[in-house]
């Protein structure tokens, strides 16, 4: 086979910081290591947020990922037009953004134009199944589960340390406040473990309810807390299995068809970390080794067992590690994407 040019519609990738996760787990990332890890012929193109009729010239396959604006469908149909291949790739489920997500205006009225995206792209691809049932209204996706890139992503060397962690952005702002009550109070009984919110400022500022700013009921703040600022995302997985270390990521969700649409990169992450994730009992997230809740109370219940010594964390991360090493590894996985991309050409 004649190597693949690939175009990625992505804002120009200048510095570290404009490598994002979804760059890393959906698109960038994974061409790179078709080309670099499995050697398939794959050239990948500079990113760009639009392409002109040049750029399309130029390219054999055009990744776009979630497409959702007129926009988006021109540049399919104009890619088509010019005989380029076309994939479609999404990780979030656009359609079903609850309303209290601050970002949900963005993305009122996209579905005739995720509808179209799909229909005319040679292949679609999805994060999820449950993601995939969405769009299955609209063509045959197929799953390509996020997946970590063993060469850039390293197991923790050391034992994990006694603090907790939560990483994420405002658009979880509903999730924490869905949890609020659950998390001060594991703070407030469990004063001397450190938690780590690994967040920005648009964060904290989206919500004075976010938990490290909750006082307990005697007004006083509560328990060791820490604003970690966002890195770089390849900085990141360094620090987190090197450096940190966290004995137990929280991942609180809020029971919604978009939430039940994401992906468990929190598990995988904190699995490669060294410690345990806390996590919904829902298809995407409960694996071996993983520890599952059902509802608030037991959100609460399961942290402070995980906490006061009452799980082996060493076991389950075991289990999980297999568990990841088999399903979420892109060794494994990218044979996958190949595959699905070889049978378009």
């Amino acid at each position: 086979m004649n190597t693949i040019k690939v175009g990625v519609n992505s804002a120009g990738i200048q510095t570290p910081m404009q490598y994002g996760a979804v760059e890393h787990y959906r698109n960038l990332g994974c061409y790179n290591h078709l080309r670099k890890e499995l050697k398939k012929p794959i050239e990948l193109l500079d990113p760009k947020k639009g392409f002109s009729v040049h750029d399309l010239n130029s390219m054999d396959l055009l990744h776009l990922q979630n497409p959702y604006t007129k926009e988006h469908v021109e540049i399919i149909q104009r890619a088509k037009m010019h005989g380029i291949k076309v994939l479609v790739d999404f990780d979030d489920d656009l359609i079903h953004i609850p309303d209290n997500n601050h970002n949900r205006r963005s993305f009122e009225g996209v579905k005739p134009f995720i509808a179209q995206s799909c229909q005319l792209a040679n292949l679609v691809i999805t994060s999820t199944n449950a993601l995939a049932e969405t769009l299955k209204e609209f063509s045959d996706p197929q799953v390509i589960n996020n997946a970590y890139y063993p060469t850039l992503q390293p197991l923790a060397r050391d034992a994990y340390q006694p603090l907790v962690m939560w990483r994420g952005s405002a658009s979880h702002a509903d999730d924490c406040i869905e949890f609020q009550n659950e998390v001060v109070k594991l703070m407030e009984d469990s004063k001397d473990v450190p938690f780590f919110f690994w967040t920005n400022k648009t964060m904290a500022e989206w919500t004075m309810d976010f938990p490290m700013r909750v006082p307990n009921a005697q007004g006083q703040k509560v328990g060791k807390w820490e604003i970690v600022k966002p890195v770089a995302v390849l900085d990141y997985f360094h620090m987190l299995s090197m450096q940190v270390r966290p004995m137990l990521t929280l991942v609180p969700l809020k029971d919604y068809q978009f939430n039940r649409a994401k992906s468990n990169i929190a598990f995988i992450e904190a699995t490669l970390a060294g410690g345990v994730a806390l996590v919904p009992d829902w298809e995407e997230w409960k694996h071996e080794g993983a520890i599952v809740y059902r509802s608030k109370a037991q959100f609460y219940e399961k942290a402070m067992k995980v906490l006061q010594g009452k799980v082996n964390v060493e076991a389950y991360r075991a289990k999980a590690l297999k568990v990841v090493n088999e399903k979420y590894n892109l060794d494994v996985v990218n044979h996958q994407r190949w595959d699905l991309i070889d049978k378009i050409f």
